[in-house]
């Protein structure tokens, strides 16, 4: 016997408060970014201004740190 539920995400995450949601990514053994941790905002800047020496140093620590897989 199947049972199927439906359970609109929006309203799960908005009862939620930010330590909850922390710790539930945390159980699911993925990283939470922190305020010192590359942007994406960061990574469109370096693009926008054209410096794309930073901006490629930019999304290869924040690829890293997303995966937490180095790259060469």
């Amino acid at each position: 016997m199947y049972v199927s539920v439906e359970i609109d995400a929006d309203d799960v995450l908005r009862q939620m408060d930010t330590d909850e949601l922390i710790t539930e990514v945390e159980k699911r053994n993925r990283k939470t970014e922190g305020p010192s941790d590359v942007s994406v905002q960061q990574i469109f800047d370096a693009f926008y201004l054209g410096n794309e020496a930073a901006a490629l140093a930019l999304t290869k620590a924040y690829i890293q740190a997303i995966t937490g897989r180095v790259l060469p």
